[in-house]
């Protein structure tokens, strides 16, 4: 057997032998005096195999979107990163690559996708993800199913603890005090990679793997880390450590992937102890969700108290986490079907006996419904931030083509348009023969999947066409189309050149003006209009609008002469 540490290398205070963890100054350290013997065979392997070996299921289409992504310039960080943290591989490769010399001497330890795009730049994240093609993807694996599986599950567990944080976030800003901006992307991230040793275990041991699990079936079997560490030398956490020290990662994830607690802890005080705690429950209701005998009440009891959350918080996130698992269904390999982790969550959460009984014939609508109110919640909490975020940026002066960027990215994220774009008003002439130029109304900021296209042909003549462009770009009008399908629509209000680029079936047009004359447009649509075009919240575009004139009228005033 290996030998293990027995005193905290920081302050000499007795520890738990192989522990790494000291009570008493909370200093966490390698609990190893010498590897066991299978681990130090494992890790004599160089690191990237390792990667390798551990890819998670993706798409070369996620890649592409991550290399279309850099080449847009008014591409957020937000962005970028929300593509990012759906792949685990390439997660993996950012932050070891930040976490190496060459970054690390610039700051602490990081642990956020989020700041590890800022400190690499796009550029450098473009050629870390392209490099993963090089790469056989986890399905090519010997055992792909198994892992695939858990990859899924570790995916979900990584959304459930944002999605909590998050809404814990919202909870306690009515307070008046709230989470750091990091913290629910930082949650994912250890929620994530909280089970990595069971995957390394899997990927790397697999004779080992079968071996634990053929004695979990005996009568009376010991607890799953004694017999892992009777097959193995190590506990699959102390394995996933050991990898995640090869990686680089930083503390705070290594922190996380330590076993969950057997008896309810007190609430975390320390960012590390937060996270941990985060990450152990999270996976705790995952793997509660889709285990046939799972009881909730049992992870209430042993985490409710430290984290100050109950069963209806818990079955809430589930159906926003199966929601978003759908939606990402594509970029994760999911196939077409349903996968059946989305059933699974969707029927742990659904039906309580208060909002529809048990296989009633809506159950799927109400749990559709409760989905939606939940989406629609996030999203206006969402462009209440937004707004907060341009209205800090103006004040300090921020060069006005990020305050555009940013307004525009919280239109398109906060009302869930297909595309939002923000049109300015240019003045070019149309051919060499003509004497008078023609002002135009011109796309400049777009987002979305077919942010390009709309850059190139977004783009009208201001000009008596009687149509719904012209209305808003020369008479100021606010327009809201609704079915650009209808009759009426069709003949009279929206232009043929519009239908002949565009498949939108609603969109909204919002002009921006200065001193009476409109100088840019606001464009958003949506596949679903009757979905998205809720009146109630174009308030919050007639806001941002204002922002916009103001930051726009206050660029004007600076220009020389």
């Amino acid at each position: 057997m290996p030998a293990y540490l027995t005193e905290c290398p920081r302050c000499s205070s007795p520890v738990g032998p192989g522990s790494g963890v000291c009570e008493r100054c909370q200093a966490t350290f390698d609990p190893w005096v010498e590897r066991p013997p299978k681990i130090a065979a494992l890790l004599g392997t160089d690191a990237e195999s390792i990667e390798r070996s551990l890819d998670f299921p993706t798409v070369a289409r996620h890649l592409t979107e991550v290399n279309r992504l850099v080449d847009r310039h008014e591409t957020s960080v937000q962005d970028l990163v929300a593509v990012i943290v759906r792949d685990l591989a390439l997660t993996t490769r950012l932050l070891r690559l930040v976490n190496g010399p060459a970054y690390r001497q610039y700051n602490e330890p990081v642990a956020t996708v989020t700041r590890a795009v800022i400190l690499l730049g796009f550029e450098q994240v473009r050629r870390v993800a392209l490099s993963l093609i090089l790469y056989q993807r986890l399905r090519d694996h010997p055992r792909g199913g198994p892992l695939a599986a858990q990859a899924v599950l570790s995916f979900g567990a990584g959304l459930f603890a944002r999605a909590f944080v998050q809404s814990q976030d919202a909870r306690a800003s009515d307070g008046g005090s709230r989470c750091d901006d990091s913290l629910p992307d930082e949650a994912f991230v250890c929620a994530m990679y909280h089970r990595l040793g069971d995957l390394a275990l899997e990927a790397y041991l697999p004779l080992d793997a079968d071996e634990v699990a053929a004695l979990r079936l005996l009568p009376d079997p010991l607890p799953v880390p004694d017999l892992q560490l009777k097959v193995v030398g190590c506990t699959a956490a102390q394995l996933g450590a050991a990898v995640a020290r090869v990686f680089g990662l930083p503390h705070s994830i290594i922190w996380a992937l330590r076993p969950a607690p057997s008896a309810p802890p007190k609430p975390p005080k320390a960012r590390s102890a937060r996270l941990h705690l985060l990450a152990a429950f999270a996976n705790a209701v995952l793997q509660t969700a889709v285990d046939p005998h799972g009881q909730l009440d049992a992870v209430v009891d042993l985490y409710g108290e430290a984290l100050e959350t109950g069963a209806a918080q818990i079955r809430s996130l589930l159906v926003m986490v199966a929601g978003q698992i759908r939606h990402h269904a594509a970029d994760l390999g999911l196939g077409a079907d349903e996968h059946p982790l989305v059933r699974h969550l969707l029927a742990f959460a659904g039906p309580d006996g208060s909002e529809f009984p048990a296989g009633a014939p809506d159950a799927a609508t109400g749990v559709d419904a409760r989905t939606e109110r939940l989406e629609d919640a996030r999203r206006k909490a969402f462009l209440s931030q937004g707004r907060a975020e341009l209205e800090a940026a103006v004040r300090q002066g921020a060069p006005i083509h990020e305050l555009l960027s940013l307004a525009v990215e919280t239109l398109y994220r906060g009302f869930g348009f297909t595309h939002a774009a923000l049109c300015l008003r240019e003045v070019f002439r149309t051919s060499p023969a003509d004497s008078q130029p023609a002002p135009h109304m011109v796309a400049r900021i777009a987002f979305g999947p077919d942010a390009v296209k709309m850059r190139r042909h977004l783009r009208f003549a201001l000009e008596r066409s009687g149509d719904v462009f012209a209305l808003a770009g020369l008479d100021g009008q606010d327009i809201v189309v609704d079915n650009v399908a209808a009759p009426a629509n069709r003949q009279h209000r929206v232009p043929l050149w519009y239908t002949r680029h565009f498949a939108a079936r609603g969109f909204v047009l919002f002009p921006v003006r200065i001193q009476g004359r409109a100088v840019g447009m606001l464009y958003g649509d949506a596949d679903d209009p009757v979905r998205c075009f809720q009146r109630n919240r174009f308030v919050f575009l007639r806001e941002m609008r204002d922002l916009i004139e103001g930051a726009l009228e206050r660029h004007r005033r600076t220009l020389p002469g």
